[in-house]
């Protein structure tokens, strides 16, 4: 059963990192970081 729990949790942050990362490359993807960056920079400006 402990196996059984443990290959669960490892499967399932498996699952959370590719989730992530198919986040992070959208984001990437659509500029939305250099958006948010942008956004950080004139914020921390003022």
């Amino acid at each position: 059963m402990i196996l059984t729990y443990e290959c669960y949790n490892i499967l399932n942050t498996s699952y959370i990192i590719q989730t992530l990362n198919r986040i992070l490359r959208d984001l990437l993807n659509t500029n939305f970081l250099s958006f948010v960056l942008n956004s950080f920079k004139f914020y921390h400006k003022t």
